[in-house]
């Protein structure tokens, strides 16, 4: 799983560079995040005046989530995903994400709908994770995406 897991985060990139690309994730230094590139979220904020990109991958720099080492994940993913996701048992709300109705300012740079992703356990599993990630992707970047090729590396 760990490889199936790292081929799918490190392609999604690969087959996607014009607003994707890897970097060492700003929340967990020691491992690689998937982001969305520097230059396309300048240009998304040129071109509409006011993003409509969501403000957590303002908040997030641009992260869209990473993969650990026991193959769990951490990922960004809308309101309505993160309640599916949750009442399915696949994931929870990270432990730092403030939700948006709390008093407390969020100064950990963490929004409301980060998720840690339970670790997928057969091909099952990494199909439904593939699934999540591409719709995080869009979530973040506003940018529908084809299948990510995760059992060969692209």
């Amino acid at each position: 799983m760990k490889e199936s897991i790292r081929t799918l985060f490190a392609n999604a990139a690969t087959q996607n560079p014009t607003f994707l690309e890897t970097r060492t994730s700003g929340y967990e230094r020691r491992n690689s995040a998937l982001y969305a590139t520097r230059d396309f979220l300048h240009r998304q904020n040129r071109a509409q005046g006011e993003s409509r990109l969501p403000e957590a991958v303002f908040l997030a720099r641009g992260e869209i989530g990473h993969a650990h080492e026991d193959t769990s994940s951490h990922l960004y993913v809308s309101r309505g995903d993160a309640r599916i996701l949750i009442e399915k048992g696949w994931a929870e709300r990270h432990r730092l994400a403030v939700p948006r109705h709390y008093l407390v300012k969020n100064i950990l740079g963490v929004a409301d709908t980060y998720l840690i992703i339970y670790a997928p356990r057969d091909e099952t599993e990494m199909a439904a994770l593939e699934v999540m990630l591409r719709r995080s992707i869009a979530f973040m970047t506003g940018q529908e995406i084809d299948s990510i090729e995760w059992k060969l590396v692209v």
